[in-house]
């Protein structure tokens, strides 16, 4: 009886140390745990969502702008991995229409914008800034009558 016990008290104190930083390792320093592999497969930064109007789109990217108020920018994203669904419709890959206003989910990775989401709801519109000269255009006839 009193061997396991003690048995079991090593057991435990194994468990124990191998939850501790820096126990449980392998020989060559390295976790072997499965959550640190799939860990590795997802983006280093935070995802970034943004809305805008779509401009440009080809099998692997499309460029979006967005903005307000006369600061505009537009930017290209890979959507080569990205889930993309528009309306009801989901696909993989591009080309998509142009004019869709659509929501990227996104992340900087060595100076590229890769998208892991493009959602729009299937409705078009005008890029940000034609709206924006637009208004400003009407606003300024409106003022000299």
């Amino acid at each position: 009886m009193r061997y396991k016990r003690m048995t079991a008290g090593f057991i435990m104190l194994g468990i124990l140390l191998a939850g501790l930083p820096g126990c449980g390792q392998s020989p060559n320093n390295k976790e072997t745990s499965s959550s640190e592999s799939s860990a590795a497969d997802e983006p280093e930064s935070e995802i970034i969502y943004i809305n805008g109007v779509l401009t440009e789109s080809d099998e692997d990217s499309v460029t979006m702008e967005y903005g307000s108020e006369g600061n505009f920018t537009q930017t290209t994203f890979d959507i080569s991995n990205a889930d993309i669904q528009i309306g009801e419709s989901r696909k993989q890959g591009g080309p998509l229409a142009a004019n869709l206003k659509l929501e990227i989910g996104y992340y900087v990775k060595d100076g590229k914008y890769i998208a892991v989401s493009v959602y729009g709801d299937g409705s078009e519109s005008m890029t940000p800034s034609w709206i924006y000269n637009h208004e400003q255009q009407t606003m300024e006839g409106k003022t000299e009558e």
